[in-house]
This record gives structure tokens, C-alpha cells and sequence, in this order.
């Protein structure tokens, strides 16, 4: 790739393995079956971009921003999402995730107010200090996933599973959940249940 600037383009089938993606921009442009492995994005800018049915491991940012990303049917693993974030402290990087299995990721310092999460896998990440009121987790296989010093306000976790919220942290007012998933939240608070 030559050119720096990309708006509305379709990108198929592209396939970067430890691969340092240098300075781009893209613009409203569609990723599709693309895998990025062990890459690094090195003041590069990704906004209003799709991303369907794409492998995304453990990538890294250099002064990298992503702004209102969609991934469907996507694997995304070993991510720090929170190394995205726009120079501007803009907060909102994803848009929409639908469909996809995650492992590994942190969300850190994030707005993901009424994000719909709903049918994806989440498994071994981390949520810190991120503003999740109004959020869906419903259905979610939340496996060793931790909440801490988050927003929960409103969420909805009921019929999600494995999650680990931190409940002397996290604000919790009206939050759902489902039994017997809810027993988990007694958990962090070293108690006996009989």
C-alpha cells in the first residue's frame, strides 16, 4: 500500500502477521475475512470502519485512535482497547460488537454507556473504571471477566455467565441479573453461603 488515506474502501482478505502498519488513515472503510496478528499501529487513524468476520490479535498502538468501529462476527484477542483512545480524550472508540469472541482484552477508562455486548463471548478480560450504565450483557459467556470501579447502573446481566464483578467498587443501582449466576457477586465479599 502506497497510498496513506483511505475513505469507503473494501479491504478482503487481507492477512499482516507482526506486520507495523505505519501512518494510515481510514475513513468509513470495510474490513472483510481480514486477520491482523501481533501488529502494531504506529500513528495510524481508524474511524467509522466495519469489521466483518476478522481475526484481530494482539495488536498494539503507537499513538494510534479509533473512533466508532463496528465488528461482527469477529475474533479479537489480547486487545488494550484504552490504547485507542483519540489524542483529543475522546472515549468512545467501538460502536458496536456483535456476534464475536473475545479473550484477553482490557477496557480501561472507557465510555460504553447503553453498549450492547449482548451474544458475544468476553472471556478472561477486564473492565476498569469504564462507564457501562445501561449496558446489555444478556447471554453473555462472561468467564473470568472482571468488573472494577465501573458503572453498572442499569446493566443488564441476567442470563450472562462466569462474570466477576467487583462490588465494593463498581456502582451497581438497578443493575439485573439472573439467579443462580447472581451468587457470583457474594463471592468478592468473602461470605459463607449455606
Amino acid at each position: 500500500m502506497h497510498k496513506r488515506y483511505f475513505e469507503g474502501e473494501i479491504f478482503e482478505n487481507i492477512h499482516l502477521s507482526e506486520y507495523v502498519v505505519d501512518t494510515y488513515e481510514f475513513i468509513d472503510c470495510k474490513f472483510l475475512n481480514c486477520s491482523f496478528k501481533g501488529c502494531t499501529m504506529n500513528r495510524c487513524r481508524f474511524s467509522e470502519c466495519d469489521f466483518i468476520e476478522c481475526q484481530i490479535l494482539e495488536i498494539k498502538s503507537i499513538s494510534s485512535e479509533i473512533n466508532f468501529l463496528k465488528f461482527d462476527n469477529c475474533r479479537i484477542s489480547g486487545v488494550n482497547w484504552s490504547l485507542f483512545a483519540s489524542a483529543n480524550g475522546f472515549k468512545e472508540p467501538i460502536q458496536a460488537i456483535t456476534n464475536c469472541n473475545m479473550k484477553y482484552n482490557v477496557f480501561s477508562g472507557m465510555n460504553l454507556k447503553k453498549f450492547v455486548f449482548s451474544g458475544t463471548n468476553i472471556l478472561s478480560s477486564t473492565f476498569a473504571e469504564c462507564n457501562l450504565s445501561e449496558s446489555s450483557f444478556n447471554a453473555c459467556d462472561l468467564s473470568d471477566t472482571e468488573f472494577l470501579k465501573c458503572d453498572i447502573c442499569k446493566s443488564d446481566f441476567r442470563n450472562a455467565m462466569g462474570y466477576k464483578v467487583d462490588v465494593m467498587s463498581c456502582k451497581m443501582k438497578d443493575a439485573r441479573f439472573s439467579y443462580p449466576e447472581v451468587e457470583n457477586l457474594l463471592r468478592s465479599l468473602d461470605i459463607k453461603i449455606e
